[in-house]
């Protein structure tokens, strides 16, 4: 019975084997690659997103509403507490259910007469700088202060102030004397016609 000679790699069978090992190798360098590229473009894209909420943290605004009847001050005031201006978009004020777009309008829907007359300054379209207060409306004295303060809170009055960060960013602050709410961050400040808004 002839034996079988043992069968021998020809140099071809050899060459094809060392191209599909650097075929391998290669596959697994571009691969390697890859992940290389993806994993620096991912610590890139969140070094990105920290320093943009870092430079948030910097332009942060934050509006808060207050009240003062004694002390010679008597009004109703908005405070920027924040670390950011403060960019007012819109204002509206409801009264008994309805829009008023003005401290004339809201003294006559609420039958309140002031002894002296009283000072105001606008808040629609104005910017407040950190740390600045806006005196909304001012008494010369506290007794009409406190009556109209009464009347603000028995007519369960409500103030909506819409405002942005220089980065933007939009807070909704929804409020009535006595009861602290804080701004809440919302995707833009609603469209609101030229007659909703309250322009004292």
């Amino acid at each position: 019975m002839p034996e079988s000679s043992p069968q021998h790699d020809t140099p071809e069978s050899r060459a094809v084997r060392w191209d599909a090992m650097a075929a391998i190798i290669a596959s697994l360098i571009g691969f390697l690659a890859l992940l290389v590229g993806g994993y620096t473009a991912w610590v890139q894209r969140y070094t990105a997103n920290i320093q943009l909420e870092q430079v948030r943290a910097q332009v942060w605004p934050y509006l808060a509403m207050g009240s003062n009847n004694g002390g010679g001050d008597y009004e109703i005031f908005f405070e920027n507490k924040g670390v950011g201006p403060a960019v007012v978009r819109s204002v509206q004020v409801f009264a008994k259910g309805r829009s008023v777009s003005g401290w004339d309008q809201m003294m006559k829907l609420l039958a309140f007469k002031p002894k002296e007359r009283y000072a105001r300054s606008p808040l629609n379209g104005v910017v407040l700088s950190p740390g600045e207060t806006r005196h909304w409306i001012r008494f010369q004295n506290a007794a009409d202060a406190v009556a109209f303060l009464t009347e603000w809170g028995r007519d369960k009055i409500q103030v909506r102030i819409c405002y942005s960060s220089s980065l933007g960013d939009d807070w909704l602050l929804v409020q009535g004397l006595g009861r602290p709410e804080r701004p809440r961050p919302v995707p833009g400040c609603p469209k609101i016609s030229d007659s909703e808004q309250f322009h004292d």
